[in-house]
């Protein structure tokens, strides 16, 4: 592929030149950012047609906040061409201008596309969530095969913080942090926005902007595989925020990357929905399709350390609780 750039459909009113002999080949994305398909366009391709002069015959694929996006055939962009026609039409044809200029061609291009799934999941109430705050993550971690937990990395950024909620994920690429306000404005109230910044620790792609407008939705939280940065700040601001690594250095914006899919976050898999647990230890995870079982054997685990401390304020050992065998002497 030579280029690609993106259009909305219903810009496409004047259709597509029929003299396009060269096959473009598109991906069709909803308001959403979903793909929905994957086209081939021609001159004969069959669809609902926009009326046009026979020259100027074309596909006109209808849909709200539909967009396009066009990848041209190698060769198709030769001067003269063509697509050369099609991109000068862009008046008659009222297609909107692409983003950004590239500088090796001099066209204009488009960022790389955010996309996001539909997120389905199990919503726990309150009561719920409220019974989570009395879980630490190891306690979590111990009732999932001790399994289920982020890389010691992520901590938090002040001691003592504190954080309990849904995760919603974002996949986005390392040293860019476009999608990351796009992902904090769909936050819900007491979810915890988990990113996989690929664990680069040289680039901050969170800071106190992107913390304020977080807090302005409610968010429960922020982890990041990654840098952050405007530590003092946040610390103030009293955000809880797990992350690898704090730096100065700021991101990039426009290279897109992904909205509530699987993700793996510093070597803990996070789907949307999973409760996402941090305290001073580091962050554990619960998948949502697990969390009642969890959920059970974690109060009996809580209460099972209890017990053990009971024991041992009466003079008793861990050997004897755990039932474990005394020690052999070696003898020489």
């Amino acid at each position: 592929m030579s280029a690609a750039n993106f259009y909305s459909l219903s810009d496409l009113s004047a259709g597509i030149p029929r003299e396009l002999t060269a096959g473009i080949t598109a991906r069709v994305f909803s308001g959403d950012q979903a793909m929905v398909s994957v086209v081939t366009l021609a001159p004969n391709a069959e669809g609902t047609t926009h009326s046009h002069p026979e020259e100027q015959r074309g596909v006109m694929m209808e849909g709200a906040g539909i967009r396009i996006q066009v990848f041209l055939e190698q060769g198709s962009c030769r001067a003269g061409g063509p697509a050369r026609r099609l991109f000068s039409r862009r008046r008659a044809a009222n297609i909107r201008r692409p983003a950004r200029v590239s500088a090796k061609s001099g066209h204009r291009e488009r960022a790389v596309p955010i996309l996001r799934y539909e997120a389905k999941y199990e919503r726990l109430s309150p009561a719920d969530l409220e019974g989570w705050k009395k879980v630490p993550p190891a306690i979590a971690s111990d009732c999932m095969n001790r399994g289920q937990f982020m890389a010691a990395a992520i901590k938090p950024l002040a001691p003592g913080m504190r954080l309990t909620g849904q995760a919603r994920t974002v996949t986005s690429m390392v040293g860019d942090n476009g999608i990351h306000h796009v992902a904090t404005q769909l936050l819900n109230p007491g979810e915890v926005l988990v990113i996989d910044a690929k664990g680069f620790t040289d680039i901050a792609v969170w800071g106190g902007v992107t913390t304020r407008a977080a807090m302005a939705k409610g968010a429960g939280g922020i982890v990041v595989d990654g840098a952050v940065r405007d530590a003092a700040e946040i610390r103030e601001l009293g955000f809880p925020c797990f992350d690898r690594a704090v730096v100065p250095s700021g991101p990039h914006k426009g290279f897109g990357g992904t909205i509530d899919g699987a993700i793996s976050c510093a070597g803990c898999p996070v789907s949307p929905g999973d409760i996402v647990l941090g305290d001073d230890d580091g962050v554990a995870v619960v998948p949502i399709a697990r969390w009642r079982a969890v959920y059970r054997d974690c109060l009996k685990k809580l209460a099972q350390e209890e017990n053990w401390l009971r024991e041992l304020a009466s003079g008793k050992t861990m050997v004897e609780l755990l039932g474990l065998p005394e020690a052999e002497v070696v003898k020489e």
